[in-house]
């Protein structure tokens, strides 16, 4: 399980999301749109939200305790 850092609180908020964060407050938005939506189209969510820190991503939406690994790309540059 990931520390309440300042990052995470204003991500996802308390840990009884009784002060949500952005996440959850973007997710309710966007499901809220679609039921209003709903008899016009058809609607596929995925949702991923991944924290890049130093040099690991860290899924955080993965079950905690659950190890998640990613094949992770090099960034190169001209300097």
């Amino acid at each position: 399980m990931h520390s309440l850092t300042d990052f995470t609180y204003t991500m996802i908020g308390d840990k009884e999301l009784k002060s949500p964060g952005i996440a959850p407050r973007a997710m309710e938005a966007i499901y809220k749109l679609m039921e209003e939506q709903k008899s016009k189209f058809s609607f596929k969510v995925q949702v991923y939200m991944l924290e890049l820190y130093v040099d690991r991503l860290i899924d955080l939406l993965a079950p905690a305790g659950k190890e998640v690994s990613f094949k992770v790309l090099s960034i190169l540059s001209n300097d």
